[in-house]
């Protein structure tokens, strides 16, 4: 992939598949709370195999404090505004074992077909790695791209 002349504008980035790519859980979900779409990380890490991911109750896929506090969340008026800081707890695997994530939940407000965006974390990935970033402090942050893919996981839902 090679610089643009001078004069010509880069070429805009091909969104579907870094989506697609993405090394962690992106999974829309419609206003009667049932995934949509999900991206192949969200269906490897949350369905098990032969199963499924559309058409499941989104709050399923969690353990049940971690449903509680995603489900105030999604009905929070605080999530409309940029990215929310992201909501540790424990989603259930393929095999319906918990394990740690950060949920990061965008919602469209776009009436009359409403969706939640959610982005799923491996929480487990080492800070810097693979879906993970942290701050000094060791919070959960964001790199650019990641918040790039925010804003463009906010346009689509």
């Amino acid at each position: 992939m090679g610089a643009p002349s001078a004069g010509e504008a880069p070429a805009a980035p091909d969104w579907g598949r870094l989506v697609e790519a993405a090394p962690y859980g992106l999974v829309l979900v419609d206003a009667a709370g049932r995934v949509r779409w999900a991206n192949p990380m969200a269906a490897l890490w949350l369905a098990p195999t032969g199963t499924p991911l559309l058409g499941r109750a989104f709050l399923a896929l969690f353990e049940p404090s971690t449903a509680a506090r995603l489900e105030a969340a999604a009905r929070s008026p605080a999530g409309d505004a940029g990215v929310p800081a992201p909501l540790p707890g424990e989603a259930l695997d393929a095999r319906g074992l918990p394990f740690p994530v950060e949920v990061t939940l965008v919602r469209s407000g776009r009436p009359p077909n409403p969706l939640l965006g959610a982005w799923i974390r491996d929480a487990r990935a080492p800070a810097g790695g693979r879906g993970a970033s942290r701050d000094r402090s060791g919070a959960a942050a964001y790199s650019l791209p990641e918040l790039l893919m925010a804003d463009r996981l906010r346009e689509l839902v």
